[in-house]
């Protein structure tokens, strides 16, 4: 059971849960069951209660601070969140050359995102300055590469002095390999997780289709690539969120 004051945000890993949401007067506003791959809010207005409907594992997000509004940002676009209503996750869904994310919540306090990496692709070996993120794995398995470079941070000080940005960093091919080669990459599988601090360097290449939950500030826009397959620059890639939809997430 939780009380109104909280905003939580909830999303089934195993089973189904029974949700039932009540206003501040404690009135009921539904009843609903969510199935696996799947999720819902809690507004600070509501209350609720859940129950397994059989041997079920549900993550939950609880915010360390108050959000703005009650806003719901979309990437682009603000949707103030109705506490009247049933909130299941989003369904936003940003298509990527290795896969997709599903961006379930986008919010001024915490990101929360599904990523979908295909067999044998990996994302860019990369690095955030301000970002923080913690992933979980809860499909297939994937070698990660996770470090820190004083030689990338330096160069990227450098760059920044000159006055550049994010977007046209660069460094050389053997620059990076030799960053690269300095790093242990591990093999990671269900269940097990990780963390990328401020400058730490970091690429998931996909040994069997990787599913993992992502939990990040909001700094989502924050992103050096060192090497990229697909040759995408650094910072927000417009085009990969204007050809992006409301679709069906999936499980």
């Amino acid at each position: 059971t939780a009380v109104p004051g909280e905003f939580m945000t909830h999303y089934v890993t195993e089973g189904s849960m029974e949700v039932t949401l009540s206003g501040k007067d404690g009135k009921l506003i539904e009843t609903r069951t969510v199935g696996v791959g799947k999720g819902w809010l809690k507004l600070p207005a509501q209350g609720q209660q859940v129950k397994a409907e059989k041997a079920s594992t549900l993550f939950i997000i609880t915010n360390s601070e108050p959000l703005v509004k009650e806003e719901i940002f979309e990437r682009g676009k603000k949707e103030t969140l109705n506490a009247a209503v049933f909130n299941p996750l989003s369904d936003y869904t940003v298509t990527k050359p290795w896969g997709c994310e599903n961006w379930y919540v986008d919010t001024d306090v915490y990101v929360f995102k599904g990523i979908r990496m295909n067999t044998g692709f990996e994302c860019s070996l990369q690095l955030h300055e301000q970002k923080i993120e913690v992933n979980l794995l809860l499909e297939g398995r994937a070698k990660l590469l996770l470090g820190q470079s004083k030689k990338a941070n330096e160069a990227i000080a450098a760059h920044h002095k000159k006055g550049g940005k994010q977007s046209d960093f660069s460094m050389s091919v053997e620059e990076v390999e030799a960053i690269k080669s300095a790093i242990q990459p591990i093999v990671i599988g269900p269940g097990e997780g990780w963390k990328a601090l401020n400058h730490d360097i970091h690429q998931v290449l996909s040994l069997e289709t990787y599913y993992a939950l992502e939990v990040s500030t909001p700094h989502v826009d924050d992103i050096i690539r060192l090497k990229d397959l697909y040759h995408r620059p650094g910072g927000r890639i417009e085009s990969e969120h204007a050809t992006s939809l409301h679709t069906p997430i999936p499980s």
